[in-house]
């Protein structure tokens, strides 16, 4: 008699899909923590995590003025960015027609932060909006490629101690947070996180702390602000869509299903 020959399921096989698994759940990431030059507890250190959403390492302090808490822009944002990995050169910030008269800006009761969260929600950019003149002021990020050539998502942190409505724009998506006075994110070392997903001022998703801007594409894209006055963004996460796709993930699960049903 003939003897069939079943298909098995190896231990190097299950492990190659679990590699899989974990090339795929391991996307390349450039963040940026907006604060000055000379306050440690604005900035996210080499040895600190900022958010729960995504924890992407190496974070870029990018340094809007010198020194000081708040008032004009001493510093022009121009500044080179290393991903997650340690890669310099990843990509590059730019601030466009930022505010001298506004700018950087410490919320206030955050000076003793002690952790990245702290350090990341604690202080902010102010730029964009609707009054006259404030729409030409953007931020462009730049120069993005490698890994970042498939696609990517951005999330943007914000908060403020005053109570106001705005948001931002990134290509045709655009969210609002309905900020309210007093919600005190910025001091907390875990914070909740809301997601804003109201489109229009009127919307306005309550004490939303983060947007997330999925599928984008191109090697650059640009922040607007959507307020009156201004917006206020302390920090920027951009994430790459990870390598093999979850697609190739789901289909190689299957075919060991199938191998295993066959035994």
């Amino acid at each position: 008699m003939t003897q069939i020959t079943k298909p098995t399921v190896s231990l190097a096989a299950l492990a190659a899909v679990f590699a899989l698994a974990a090339t795929a759940n391991a996307a390349t990431s450039v963040s940026i923590n907006i604060t000055n030059d000379d306050v440690d507890t604005h900035q996210v250190n080499s040895d600190e995590t900022a958010t729960s959403l995504f924890t992407g390492a190496n974070w870029n302090n990018v340094a809007v003025r010198t020194d000081g808490l708040s008032a004009t822009i001493a510093t022009p944002i121009n500044q080179s960015l290393t991903d997650s990995t340690g890669a310099s050169g990843a990509a590059t910030i730019t601030g466009n027609n930022l505010p001298a008269g506004d700018g950087f800006v410490e919320n206030s009761g955050a000076a003793n932060a002690t952790t990245g969260t702290q350090g990341l929600m604690g202080a902010y950019l102010a730029f964009g909006g609707t009054t006259a003149g404030n729409s030409n002021e953007t931020i462009t990020i730049s120069g993005l490629g490698g890994d970042f050539a498939a696609g990517y998502d951005v999330y943007l942190y914000f908060d403020i101690l005053t109570a106001r409505t705005y948001g931002f724009t990134i290509g045709s998506q655009t969210f609002f947070t309905n900020d309210g006075s007093g919600t005190g994110n910025y001091a907390l070392a875990s914070p909740t996180w809301t997601r804003a997903t109201g489109t229009t001022s009127g919307t306005a998703t309550a004490n939303a702390n983060y947007a997330l801007f999925t599928g984008l594409s191109g090697s650059s894209f640009t922040i607007s602000g959507a307020a009156t006055p201004r917006s206020v963004l302390s920090g920027i996460q951009i994430v790459a869509v990870p390598e093999p796709s979850a697609a190739a993930l789901l289909g190689g699960l299957g075919m060991l299903a199938l191998l295993r049903r066959r035994r």
